[in-house]
């Protein structure tokens, strides 16, 4: 007859962490769009420029 071994206790407490780590993916998944997309696309789009003056090596115009 089969009896359960360790190592196969431990995959089922393996599956079931990968289970729950699964299940909330989602969670996260809906809550990080929420915060963080959002931000970005709200603001229109600034043309783009140096964000400091040029140092010595810029080109001269």
């Amino acid at each position: 007859m089969f009896s359960p071994s360790p190592l196969y206790r431990r995959g089922i407490t393996v599956l079931s962490s990968n289970a729950a780590l699964l299940s909330s993916i989602p969670l996260m998944r809906g809550a990080i769009p929420a915060t963080a997309a959002p931000a970005p696309a709200k603001h229109p789009k600034t043309p783009v420029r140096p964000s400091r003056p040029p140092g010595p090596f810029a080109e001269a115009g």
